[in-house]
């Protein structure tokens, strides 16, 4: 769908990031070994799949205000990217569009970083996405009856999140695309 709300920027390698290695990890010789998943690391996973769901969710239907509430409340509430996808799904319902997923669509989360030294609990990730969805005019169908394709361009995008713990869950900061790909599925394979 091209739907990514953060800002673009860079053009780092088409490849998937190395695996992420722990601030806290065994050296065993030449290389580091990633040390088990942290409870914490476990919490932003799911929170990060909690919230690719919530968008998918929202874009699919941008008038629902509970949509729309489950997705805000996912970042902090001065959050600059927050005030972005509010607007971004207000331009939506607006324009009568809706988002459609696409079946080959998939992220994967590349890299978790809890700094283990972090007093207000932060966090980083970086997701790769392939976006293979559609935006369609939700309000009017074309003379066939099919949905009118307002954009189907394919794209995959790199975005590193900051993520705070704010009473008990993990909400994001800041979110900022490192790198986009038109046309191509760039992510590791699911």
């Amino acid at each position: 769908m091209g739907l990514a709300p953060a800002a673009c920027s860079g053009s780092a390698s088409p490849r998937p990031l190395a695996p992420a290695v722990s601030p806290s990890t065994r050296s065993s010789g030449t290389s580091p070994t990633p040390s088990p998943p942290t409870s914490a690391e476990r919490a932003i996973r799911a929170a990060t799949a909690a919230y690719q769901q919530a968008y998918l969710d929202a874009v699919a239907d941008p008038t629902s205000t509970g949509k729309r509430q489950t997705l805000l409340a996912m970042y902090t509430a001065d959050s600059p990217e927050r005030a972005g996808v509010s607007t971004f799904l207000q331009t939506f319902s607006t324009k009568g569009w809706a988002g459609r997923r696409g079946t080959l669509d998939h992220q994967s989360i590349e890299q978790v970083t809890v700094p283990p030294s972090s007093p207000q609990g932060k966090a980083e990730t970086i997701t790769c996405t392939y976006d293979s969805g559609r935006v369609v005019d939700a309000l009017n169908r074309a003379p066939d009856g099919s949905e009118i394709v307002v954009n189907d361009e394919t794209q995959s995008y790199r975005t590193r999140w900051t993520w705070l713990l704010v009473a008990g869950e993990w909400k994001i900061v800041d979110a900022t695309t490192l790198t986009t790909w038109p046309g191509a599925d760039r992510c590791a394979a699911r």
